[in-house]
């Protein structure tokens, strides 16, 4: 989102907005720039849209380890994070390892550490009515 203009990072997101609310019926608040790229005119536009900008401290590149015999290194990324006090995942859900194979590694590591998983909105302590809009800002 760095290397578009303002007008372009607006009808990116109420283009994604769109699908969104066709799938889900409301309106996210949440947003990871894609590849965490992000500048000030960026930033803003997301802010007028009603938007809290997220990261993540915990990278899978479930990416990079997306096959049947690389994808264990991904789930080791995922408790390496985990250890060093991580608590936001970066995964892509369109990789049917990710899905099949990690996903079930990652919860099973994180019911070993004794934590549990929750929706960023509650990992961040917003309350729950801040999680989603009904109404485009």
């Amino acid at each position: 989102m760095a290397t578009i203009s303002a007008a372009a990072v607006k009808t990116e997101m109420t283009k994604l907005e769109d699908e969104l609310v066709n799938i889900v019926g409301k309106f996210p608040t949440y947003m990871r720039p894609p590849y965490f790229s992000s500048n000030n005119v960026s930033l803003s536009v997301l802010g007028q849209l009603g938007y809290h900008v997220i990261n993540a401290d915990i990278d899978t590149n479930d990416w990079k380890h997306n096959t049947n015999t690389t994808f264990p290194e991904a789930a080791k990324e995922f408790g390496q994070g985990l250890a060093a006090g991580g608590s936001i995942v970066l995964m892509h859900d369109v990789h049917k390892n990710t899905v099949e194979n990690i996903v079930p590694r990652i919860i099973d590591a994180v019911l070993e550490s004794g934590k549990k998983a929750v929706t960023v909105g509650e990992c961040l302590g917003d309350p729950e009515v801040n999680w989603y809009r009904s109404s485009r800002s």
